[in-house]
């Protein structure tokens, strides 16, 4: 089956208009891999874990950080407000997550607790969270989640 003319320029346009595409989608990811800044508009959201615990971690002013620890209530803990530095970070938010559905569910899993800051001077910070019994009044906190934070322009 021969195509008419009107169904040529609509499959030749097409054509065109996928290689206009591609060649813009290949262009994007050259500029994006060889510009400087590319990476830290990439990562505009640094999430911090249990498992940055005692080491630091290098943000920009403007960056947001999402801390996700373990809910520590398994234990009858609480968490303490966290600490830092407030000329630095900003609390924006904190979050109490369920535990994720699972067939066999982890016992004494309570899920997880966000914290979302915003990086908002330069320096540097450490971010500590503690946790506590509610009972125990004359027991000092206990360091959960200890990471230093460098912030820069």
């Amino acid at each position: 089956m021969i195509p008419s003319a009107g169904e040529k320029d609509r499959m030749e346009n097409e054509l065109q208009s996928l290689s206009i595409g591609i060649t813009a989608l290949l262009l994007f990811t050259a500029l994006a891999a060889t510009s400087p800044g590319w990476a830290d508009f990439a990562s505009s959201n640094r999430t911090i874990t249990d498992a940055d615990h005692g080491g630091t971690v290098a943000c920009r002013v403007g960056q947001q950080i999402t801390v996700k620890i373990r809910n520590p209530a398994t234990g009858g803990y609480n968490i303490v407000t966290p600490v830092y530095n407030p000329e630095i970070l900003k609390l924006l938010a904190k979050k109490e997550l369920p535990p994720e559905p699972a067939l066999f569910p982890k016992l004494g899993d309570f899920g997880t607790v966000v914290f979302e800051m915003e990086v908002i001077g330069k320096g540097e910070t450490n971010l500590t969270i503690e946790i506590a019994r509610d009972w125990e009044v004359n027991k000092r906190p206990e360091e959960f989640l200890k990471v230093k934070i460098k912030a820069s322009e």
